[in-house]
């Protein structure tokens, strides 16, 4: 057991499963001797009854200096093969542990001396909350604030799990895609707004999201991007897209360099990337088609979009999940359209909620129906035993590899005109990546040997 002191810096939402927060710690008292540190630590309160738990939350704030009471968990090994390193993760974020607090007597304040900026984005969180969870049903609630808030601690293991294997999971993470929806709604509103005030007033709508989404990198990324882009346009400036990846990747660096390494970074950078470089080839190809049904070449938009993504991130959801879907693509021209009405049918809520409270039940229950319409889809697709395939040793070196020839072969497919060459070009590219990648060794043990796997299962026990 350990005291710590120091200020709260970030807090998180209060859930069914606790709440937790960011301490800036100054000391630390251990087995009666007090040492100075600067670390900063995660603290989770886990209290068993929820009165207590709602108690205590309701009397924090950011900026409070505090001193919690509890004990520390710092484990840096990894106990069984595969185990995702936390400790790692969290070391990534500049946090140096985590203290687990149980008790409401656990929490001391010893002044209130309240960041009141942050303390008010918070509450515009809390607020928005309450709306979803008073509105809607637990299961539609937890999806909803991933959505908005960015807040994904409700949400089931087995429901991450199946929109893992579906191929969709990206969908909960709130990202550029989410910012996408969102621009489209301040376009939609802002119509009739003078050119150059209607980028202003989505700019700072945008930054407004980026506070009450919780900050996250990926959406940092999509705001600073489209500011650049907006900016650019509203001062009859040229711009391009790899620039304004340059300016956000360099903005997010220089807030945090370990952001570089973090699995969220990489994968919000590289499914943009790769749309920017890749799709504009589907896109010559689609008008080669001459389709003359609209609505069909907007759904071959929406595939390339997400098919050009899908290559850009594949070497690397192999790298950090070892799986990839099979079923991702297909899945994803059907998610992605629900999870765009659910975005828009959640700012209708809250608006409603606000001009006409009495009038967002009705919303909440077409809002449910539509959730449980998309849990239907995504379980199915994920029950099919082809949804997914399960890769292992898969390296830095194969992930490499992989892009390299990603790359290499929409680099030089178009300094071909004939077809023939292409089609060689194609099967080339993909025997290298079978060959050259480690991506066909979908077994964790090699057959015909014998192969011991010893499993920590906690509290001493091995098995």
């Amino acid at each position: 057991n350990i005291l710590v002191s120091g200020k709260i810096d970030d807090l998180s939402l209060n859930s069914s499963l606790g709440f937790s927060f960011k301490l800036i710690a100054d000391s630390v008292r251990f087995n009666k001797d007090k040492y100075p540190l600067r670390y900063a630590l995660l603290i989770k309160a886990t209290f068993p009854e929820s009165q207590k738990r709602d108690s205590v939350y309701s009397i924090l704030k950011i900026g409070y200096y505090v001193t919690i009471k509890g004990w520390m968990n710092n484990r840096t090994k990894l106990s069984n093969p595969g185990d995702f390193n936390y400790s790692e993760y969290l070391l990534d974020q500049g946090i140096s542990g985590i203290v687990y607090c149980r008790d409401e007597n656990d929490v001391t304040i010893n002044n209130n001396n309240e960041a009141l900026i942050k303390s008010y984005v918070l509450k515009i969180r809390q607020q928005i909350a309450r709306v979803i969870q008073n509105n809607t049903d637990f299961q539609t609630s937890a999806l909803l604030k991933s959505l908005i808030l960015g807040d994904r601690s409700e949400i089931d293991y087995d429901i991450k799990e199946t929109f893992i294997e579906a191929g969709v999971m990206h969908v909960l993470a709130i990202s550029g895609l989410h910012v996408a929806f969102v621009i489209i709604i301040f376009l939609v509103l802002f119509n009739r707004v003078n050119f150059r005030l209607k980028n202003v007033l989505i700019i700072l709508g945008l930054i407004f999201f980026l506070f009450i989404s919780g900050g996250h990198i990926s959406v940092l990324r999509a705001v600073i991007m489209t500011s650049v882009i907006l900016l650019a346009t509203t001062f009859n400036r040229n711009t391009n897209i790899y620039n304004s990846l340059a300016i956000a990747a360099g903005i997010i660096l220089l807030i945090n360099p370990n952001f570089l390494f973090d699995a969220g970074f990489q994968l919000s950078f590289a499914a943009v990337i790769s749309i920017a470089y890749i799709n504009p080839y589907f896109t010559r190809l689609i008008k080669k088609l001459k389709i003359s049904n609209v609505n069909i070449v907007k759904a071959l938009e929406l595939f390339f979009v997400s098919l050009s993504a899908q290559i850009g991130t594949l070497p690397l959801i192999i790298f950090y999940f070892h799986k990839f879907s099979l079923i991702a693509l297909l899945a994803n021209l059907f998610v992605i359209p629900i999870i765009a009405v659910l975005i828009a049918s959640s700012i209708v809520l809250i608006i409603a909620y606000i001009i006409i409270p009495s009038s967002s039940i009705y919303f909440g229950i077409a809002i449910n129906s539509l959730v449980n319409a998309l849990y239907y889809l995504v379980t199915i697709s994920s029950s099919l035993t082809f949804s997914s395939i399960n890769v292992s040793g898969y390296n830095l070196v194969s992930l490499l590899i992989f892009y390299l020839f990603i790359f290499s072969f929409f680099y030089y497919f178009n300094r071909f005109s004939n077809s023939i060459p292409k089609i060689v070009l194609f099967i080339i590219t993909v025997l290298n990546l079978f060959l050259f990648t480690d991506i066909t060794r979908t077994l964790f043990f090699e057959r015909n040997k014998l192969n011991i796997l010893n499993l920590d299962v906690g509290k001493g026990m091995r098995a």
